[in-house]
């Protein structure tokens, strides 16, 4: 029992100092101590096969799949930007989403950027704004249960007359719904033209005649 519990210790020490720099001479340090080297070599790979970020001497922060040469981060993988948070099932659908939540922003000639708000306050949205014709802005994840919704509803800053296009999936997906805004309306109400259930990614198309900056993109749900 004794062994046992000291090679699970051993075991807590590496992984703490592997998450802490990544840095395998602090963990075969500790395995030196306790003249368990070689057992605790491996652990030290199974370890290290498990990082998902390191910070390395250069002052790099390495994020996703990380890999090591000798004991130092040198590489890593993609990672997907989602919307979603702590949320891994996926944003709740059918309550009101900031279009601040966005990972996705694309196809902008004027730039567009997520607004900040300073505001202490949980009803502010930060509005996407600088949209300019072909831009879409995404949101993944979000989540639409096992029953369908009706229609999505989209709110608007200033804006100029445009179409927006709600696709599924993918900036080039199939669109479920559409709707068109005059300059004067600031909230629309589409019904959607086929079902969506599950976790899905969400992206909003802006399509204008007009060029430069065509609106600012408040906040969305679905009904």
């Amino acid at each position: 029992k004794e062994h046992v519990a000291a090679l699970f210790d051993q075991k807590n020490q590496i992984n703490h100092a592997v998450q802490l720099c990544g840095c395998q001479e602090i963990a075969y340090g500790i395995a030196e101590q306790t003249h368990a080297r070689d057992t605790l070599a491996k652990l030290v790979d199974e370890l290290k096969t498990k990082i998902k970020h390191a910070l390395g001497k250069d002052g790099l922060l390495y994020i996703g799949n990380v890999r090591f040469l000798n004991g130092e981060p040198v590489s890593s993988g993609l990672v997907e930007m989602t919307s979603q948070g702590p949320h891994i099932n996926g944003l709740d659908a059918y309550q009101w989403i900031s279009a601040g939540y966005a990972c996705h922003i694309h196809g902008s000639s004027t730039r567009a950027y997520i607004r900040p708000g300073y505001e202490k306050r949980d009803d502010i949205s930060t509005p996407v704004v600088n949209l300019s014709s072909g831009t879409t802005v995404g949101f993944r994840y979000l989540q639409f249960g096992n029953n369908s919704p009706k229609q999505v509803q989209v709110v608007l800053g200033s804006h100029r007359k445009l179409k927006v296009n709600v696709r599924i999936d993918s900036y080039q997906g199939r669109i479920v719904a559409a709707m068109e805004f005059s300059e004067k309306e600031q909230e629309k109400t589409a019904e959607l033209t086929s079902a969506v259930i599950g976790k899905h990614a969400v992206y909003f198309e802006f399509l204008s005649e007009e060029t430069g900056a065509i609106a600012e993109f408040d906040r969305f749900t679905f009904l």
